[in-house]
Order: C-alpha cells, then structure tokens, then sequence
C-alpha cells in the first residue's frame, strides 16, 4: 500500500536537519538544495485526508445522533459515513488529524 506524505513538512524536516548537523559538527552534510530538488521532482498524487468519527447519542426519548466530527444532527446512525462532512464512522479519533 502507498503512503502519502506532505512534502512541505518532509522539505522542512531535512532544512532543521541540516541547521542541527551544521550547528553540532560545524560542517555542512549533505547540500540540502539538492535533497529539496529531488523531493520536488516526484510525482503527486491526488489524494483526500481521511476524517474520523463516530455516532454520539444525544437524546434518550428520540433516535438522535451528533457526528463527532462536524457536530450535525441525524436521526439514525446507519450511514458508514457522515453525509455532511464525509468522516468515515469508524470511532478512530487521530489526534494529528484533528483541527
């Protein structure tokens, strides 16, 4: 399977990385320009994150059910995913994911 990363954050991990093995040693590695370059030439694919929640019950007399993700309402919990936000209603709750 083919993980997907964010090739911004992986640009800036190398760049700290280079400034920490400059600052320790006094010599500069590997020239991050090129390592930079070569992050940029691969090809993106065209992916979507995927959200996380779960059906919260919120009334005991009425069938009433909030998704943890976007707060909207529903009357009944069967959809796999929410069809206000998209979030897959698995329970999974990432922390990293959460905004």
């Amino acid at each position: 399977m083919n993980r997907y990363i964010d090739a911004d954050s992986l640009k800036n991990a190398f760049e700290k990385a280079s400034e920490r093995m400059h600052t320790i040693c006094g010599v500069k590695g590997v020239e991050i320009g090129a390592v930079i370059k070569a992050v940029d030439m691969f090809p993106t694919a065209d992916v979507v994150e995927v959200r996380h929640g779960e059906w919260k019950k919120v009334s005991e007399k009425y069938p009433r059910y909030v998704c943890t993700s976007c707060n909207h309402l529903y009357n009944n919990k069967e959809y796999k995913h929410c069809p206000n936000c998209g979030a897959k209603m698995d329970g999974e709750r990432r922390e990293d994911n959460e905004g």
